[in-house]
């Protein structure tokens, strides 16, 4: 014979401060929404449009300053290599008279140099600017894209009630299964797909179905 248990102690104690904070951070996060016109999700959606565009021109910017950077030190070299071929007129004193042209031109020479420099600079910064204006574009096009998704669950859940009305009008037993609400598409989509999934529905059943 078994002897009774002894009755169990119980004793309450008041949570401490930091499990108190545990519990709460480990409670249910309630994502907060708001109802938001799916006209100016359209019109985010263009301007998001918009802006790849726009990065398309900049890339084109972004090749012509290339070009003219190349046209510089192709410029550059040509005068360095005209300057060593004749430098034995520069040393002529025969020729003392083209010797202000001379300055002239080594004075120029420096300007292309810091001219190139620049080019190059520009074109690192140009480069580096839309390169982070492409990854936010194409990050603010997915974005908008997920707000416009909705699961295709909202069409499917009214199926079953469909099925198991014309079943009931014309004398079948159908059983009903779907399978993947949760996969998202484009709301516009949804609203297209809608109809016609219906009317596949009620031919099934009228004319793919025997009877009992």
């Amino acid at each position: 014979r078994a002897a009774p248990a002894a009755p169990a102690e119980s004793k309450a104690k008041a949570p401490k401060k930091d499990e108190r904070k545990r519990s709460a951070a480990a409670g249910p996060v309630i994502e907060e929404t708001i109802r938001v016109s799916t006209n100016k999700i359209d019109s985010l959606m263009t301007q998001a449009g918009e802006l790849l565009v726009a990065g398309l021109k900049i890339d084109q910017r972004l090749h012509d300053v290339e070009d003219i950077g190349h046209s510089i030190e192709e410029w550059s070299r040509e005068w360095l290599k005209a300057r060593s071929t004749h430098s034995n007129l520069l040393h002529d004193t025969e020729h003392e008279v083209i010797r202000p042209l001379v300055k002239l031109l080594d004075m120029n020479q420096e300007r292309l140099r810091v001219l190139s420099t620049q080019v190059i600079e520009l074109r690192r910064g140009f480069s580096s600017d839309a390169l982070h204006l492409s990854r936010v574009t194409n990050d603010m096009g997915e974005e908008v894209m997920k707000v416009r998704m909705l699961p295709v669950s909202t069409v499917l859940d009214a199926f079953p009630r469909l099925v198991r009305d014309v079943a009931r009008e014309l004398g079948k037993e159908v059983e009903l299964e779907l399978e993947g609400g949760e996969t998202e598409l484009d709301r516009k989509v949804l609203e297209q797909m809608k109809d016609p999934l219906m009317h596949l529905l009620r031919n099934s059943v009228d004319h793919g179905i025997e009877m009992p």
